[in-house]
């Protein structure tokens, strides 16, 4: 036996130093407190000298880590568990036991919570068949029940389309206080969703928009280029970024609501299609939808698309008849708008020039915008509508049926909010991009000054310097007073306010800068002067029914209280300007 010598040191005897946590995740722990390894993962740093009793020495290292800093976060949380952290363990209510509700308390609120929101969920199924589905027919209300069924199961793709459908429905529902009555025009029952007020739809609206993102980005973590890699691309995904841009934009932030346009683009791009697809028809139909989509966004935001029209969508047998023929209709609609009027749109917003030619900039067959192509424009609008309503083009748009003639006709007549070939929503979408695209040929006119105050004979009405004021007006005022309600409106959400927007605006420029005698010769059929009738705004003068027809859309578009500020103020500095008190304009905080 070797002998010590009495001058050797004497190996310490190691002592546990380690705190409670490292001890338990079998880490080295410095014996400070709070030590490194808590301070970093954000843990309670304690030294109880006990030492760990807990098993598992044969399971995966990062299992157990993962396992173990689980339940500390969740111990140390004093109380209730995060969601993603119990997300495989709660599967069905069936947990719920008084063996796991004496143990576990909020485990079993846990499930109680997602109980009450599968109801509400539940709750907004007509919501979305009714106002949601008719104008987006791609994913249908069966597929939606089934999303809510795993939306925790499948956070990623099912539960962030749920809460991005329910954004939508919400974005769509008209106000409890907007309702006539418990029965709406729309046919929507009242109770499923209250919302009196704009504050409270914003409020509700964001927190699903949250909820939807939080939902998209709950797999990632530090190998989150690995989870992305492994992701399909599916058509709820797709539909869930076309949702979100279209909440987004309901939320005035136009440029992220672009961005996840094109990011269901990108993905769009990557959806495989096979020979013989059963699918093809309702992919064909998002293509469309997202093509529809990016035309407003670009246009609203002057920036240049990125998708070109191709083949309409082929007949679905699977599809209800008015829906095929109203989505059809909107698709012929919005291909109006080529990569022509593109170009000359992103000119005239001064795009163009901004972005050089690294960026979307197709040749125009013209390097200037004619007359005959503003023409030939309006040409292609009047075949779209007389497709749809083949009697009544002529009544719209002739300026030998006066003002009384047409607003004598009955809705059998007059058609256009009463065709039995679509619904009601799908026609007041329709009606009114059709006036927002002659609105945009006539200010592309304008700013190339090729309208004229006396027009050829052969000319196309919409040529005319007054235009907004003469057809536009008159063919709007008339369409909004026949349906007697904005709730009829309302489910397009600030789309549609965008476009009545820059028709109102355009009228407004009319009654600013066009000469008295050129709105007088509309209204009294002569240019002997004003008649007893008109009414004096300033230095101007002007019909007095044309007046009437301006405020009357004016408090109309404000009366939605969701217009952007900046449009409100455009709106009300023209509408003082002409002499009209703005006090009864207000605008939504």
């Amino acid at each position: 036996m070797p002998r010590i010598s009495p001058m050797q040191p004497k190996i310490p005897i190691r002592v546990p130093q380690a705190c409670d946590a490292c001890r338990a995740r079998k880490v080295k722990c410095n014996g400070q407190q709070p030590c490194p390894q808590c301070e970093h993962l954000n843990l309670h740093c304690k030294f109880s000298g006990q030492r760990d009793s807990a098993g598992g020495s044969k399971a995966r290292p990062a299992r157990r880590r993962n396992r173990v800093l689980a339940q500390l976060r969740s111990t140390q949380a004093g109380g209730r568990p995060r969601l993603r952290d119990l997300r495989a363990s709660i599967v069905v209510p069936s947990l719920a036991s008084s063996k796991v509700g004496a143990s576990n308390p909020s485990l079993v609120a846990v499930i109680e919570d997602r109980a009450r929101e599968r109801t509400w969920l539940l709750s907004l199924l007509p919501l979305y068949e009714q106002l949601v589905y008719v104008m987006n027919p791609v994913i249908t209300c069966a597929e939606l029940r089934e999303s809510i069924g795993r939306i925790h199961a499948e956070p990623e793709e099912h539960g962030a389309f749920v809460y991005a459908a329910a954004a939508v429905a919400i974005h769509s529902t008209p106000l409890t206080s907007d309702q006539d009555s418990p029965q709406t025009p729309l046919g929507l029952g009242s109770g499923v969703f209250e919302c009196r007020t704009e504050a409270s739809r914003y409020n509700q609206l964001r927190d699903m928009v949250n909820k939807s993102f939080a939902a998209r980005f709950q797999g990632h973590s530090k190998d989150a280029m690995d989870h992305l890699a492994q992701q399909d691309v599916t058509v709820r995904k797709i539909m869930t970024c076309v949702f979100l841009a279209v909440c987004l934009m309901g939320l005035r932030r136009k440029e992220r609501a672009f961005t996840s346009l094109r990011e269901a683009i990108n993905m769009m791009q990557l959806l495989p299609y096979e020979e013989g697809d059963k699918d093809l028809p309702r992919k064909q139909r998002l293509y469309w939808q997202l093509f529809i989509h990016e035309r407003f966004a670009a246009i609203a935001l002057g920036l240049p698309p990125v998708l070109t029209t191709c083949g309409y969508p082929q007949p679905d047998v699977t599809l209800p008849t008015y829906i095929q023929t109203g989505f059809g209709s909107l698709c012929r609609l919005f291909s109006i708008l080529d990569n022509d009027f593109m170009h000359y749109w992103t000119k005239y917003q001064g795009s163009s020039e901004k972005m050089g030619i690294m960026f979307w900039n197709p040749e125009p067959r013209h390097d200037e915008i004619t007359a005959s192509w503003i023409e030939r424009k309006h040409q292609e609008l009047d075949a779209h509508e007389r497709s749809q309503h083949p009697n009544d083009i002529d009544i719209l748009y002739s300026v030998e049926n006066d003002r009384d003639s047409y607003s004598s006709a009955s809705p059998e007549d007059t058609g256009p909010s009463w065709s039995t070939n679509v619904s009601e929503l799908q026609n007041i979408d329709l009606q009114v991009t059709r006036l927002w695209i002659r609105t945009l040929l006539w200010q592309l006119a304008a700013s190339r000054m090729l309208l004229s105050s006396s027009l050829r004979s052969t000319a196309h009405q919409a040529m005319s310097l007054t235009f907004p004021a003469r057809e536009v007006v008159i063919h709007l005022r008339d369409h909004v007073g026949r349906l007697g309600s904005k709730t009829s409106f309302s489910p397009h959400g600030s789309g549609i306010l965008d476009k009545l927007f820059e028709i109102t605006n355009s009228i407004a420029d009319v009654l600013l800068l066009v000469p008295r005698d050129q709105l007088d010769w509309f209204y009294h059929g002569n240019e002997t002067g004003p008649s007893s009738g008109d009414v004096e705004f300033g230095h101007k003068q002007v019909g007095g029914q044309l007046r009437q027809d301006f405020e009357f859309l004016v408090h109309f578009l404000f009366s939605f209280g969701r217009i952007d500020h900046i449009q409100g103020k455009i709106i009300t500095q023209k509408y003082t300007s002409l002499g009209m008190q703005s006090s009864g304009l207000e605008l939504s905080v």
